[in-house]
Parts: C-alpha cells; sequence; structure tokens
C-alpha cells in the first residue's frame, strides 16, 4: 500500500528545473532511499512534499488525501515529521526541553489554561516529561538530557533529531542526510534505531543519504533522481548494476540537492 504518493511534481526557481514531472510511490513499512547526485532535486522534493514549497505542477497524497501545497505544520499534524541537512535544534535550550516542546496543543502554551486548569496543565506535562526521557534514554542520550543542545556533536545533534521526531509519534518520517556528520560508531546506532522504528513501531521511513554504504545496507527500495525526475527504482543490487546511474554519478551536475 502508497502511504505517500508523488505525482508529477515539478518546481523552477528563475528558470531553473529543479524539479521535472517527478513521480513515485513510498510503501508502508518501508526504509525508502532516495539518492542521486547533487542537483538532482532530492531536498527540494522533500520541500514540496512537506509543504515548505508550492509545487508549479503535480500532486502529493499522504494515506490517499491529497496535501498538496498543505502548510508545513498541517503536514505535521497529518503524521509526517521530517529533518534538515543542517539540524534545527533549540541551540540554548536542553535536550530534554528540545523533546518537551514537541507534542501539539499542550494545555500549558495557553494564556490563561495554567490559572484555570492547573492541575491538568501540571498532569500534562508530567506525561510529556516522562515521555521525553523515555525517548533519551531510547537514543542513549540520557546522560545528555539536561545539555544544552548547542553544545552536542554533530552526531549527537542527529540523535536528538530523530528523538524529537519520535515524540510527535508520526506515521512516516523524512530524513534528510541523516548520515551527514555522524562517526561510525554513531552511524551504526541511527541504522538500527531506524530499522528498531520501522519494525517496532510501524513507522515508515524516506531519506535521502549521500553514504551510499548506509544507503545499500539500510535501504529497500531504492529510488534514484537524476536531473529532477525519478531514474530509476530497485533494490541494492539493481541500483548497483544500472548503467544509468552511473551515468548520472558522472554525468558533470552540480549544485545543491
Amino acid at each position: 500500500m502508497a502511504l505517500l504518493e508523488i505525482r508529477d511534481l515539478s518546481k523552477s526557481f528563475g528558470g531553473v528545473q529543479a524539479v521535472n514531472r517527478c513521480s513515485f510511490d513510498v510503501e508502508e513499512g518501508t526504509i525508502t532511499g532516495l539518492i542521486g547526485p547533487n542537483g538532482a532535486g532530492k531536498t527540494t522534493l522533500f520541500n514540496l512534499a512537506t509543504g515548505f514549497y508550492k509545487p508549479d505542477t503535480g500532486q502529493v497524497k499522504f494515506q490517499d488525501k491529497d496535501i498538496t501545497s498543505v502548510a508545513p505544520h498541517r503536514v505535521f499534524h497529518a503524521g509526517i515529521c521530517r529533518t534538515f541537512q543542517i539540524t534545527r535544534e533549540f541551540k540554548e535550550m536542553t535536550v530534554l526541553e528540545n523533546l518537551m516542546l514537541v507534542p501539539s496543543s499542550q494545555l500549558g502554551e495557553r494564556v490563561f489554561a495554567p490559572l484555570f486548569l492547573n492541575r491538568r496543565v501540571h498532569k500534562q506535562e508530567q506525561e510529556v516529561y516522562e515521555k521525553a526521557l523515555q525517548v533519551i534514554e531510547y537514543v542513549n542520550l540520557k546522560h545528555l538530557a539536561n545539555e544544552y543542545a548547542g553544545n552536542l556533536s554533530g552526531g549527537q545533534r542527529k540523535l536528538v533529531e530523530i528523538a524529537r521526531a519520535m515524540m510527535s509519534e508520526p506515521k512516516m518520517i523524512l530524513l534528510d542526510e541523516p548520515g551527514a556528520g555522524v562517526n561510525p560508531t554513531l552511524m551504526k546506532k541511527l541504522i538500527g534505531y531506524i530499522r528498531e522504528l520501522r519494525d517496532e513501531r510501524g513507522i515508515t521511513f524516506l531519506l535521502i543519504e549521500h553514504d551510499m554504504e548506509m544507503i545499500m545496507n539500510l535501504c529497500e527500495p531504492i529510488i534514484v533522481m537524476s536531473e529532477g525526475t525519478k531514474l530509476m527504482q530497485g533494490n541494492a543490487a539493481e541500483v548497483r548494476g544500472d548503467k544509468r546511474v552511473l551515468d548520472a554519478y558522472l554525468g558533470g551536475q552540480h549544485g545543491d540537492s
């Protein structure tokens, strides 16, 4: 069953065609890889799928509902969480505080709720606190729970992003280069967490990654983009053996993904 459907998406910037009538499905329960040369349109496609950009043409459907051009916060509430190439944690807040901010519709965010609904506010805050501690322990960052996020290493910040995504209880997570800046030890942990979240919690993943070893070992299927559109799709062996993929990577594309 297709959880996310991308249909004929196109987006240009000042005459540059970043995404060009791209179509593919992400099946529920998969860890799907999205690869391609720099400039292939991968991150632009993520931005289109999650409402950060509006497409020139095409459609995005999630759980068979049209979410094309829906605002990012509404995409989030629909069950899609995404991360970014450059992590976006709140650097002057602790790891624990970063996680506790995630759950939506918290009573304590309402102006008068602490005055008139104090017990309910306190109860909900305690539940969020306990959930955040559980998630922090899951990603092995308990020892850093009260550390400012800005003091963490690049790899630790990636784990915080995974933890923040878990706090939203998403149906699907879009990961933009989760392995960038991560040392080999943390990389193994990150791969393990992604697999566990898929197997144990039923979360579907779509991830952009330039680390081919990570993609080949973790993802099936793998979708290859080139020049803004889908070039091919297959398993690791099929991708490795496809001459079009080699040509795309050696074809001299330049620019940001």
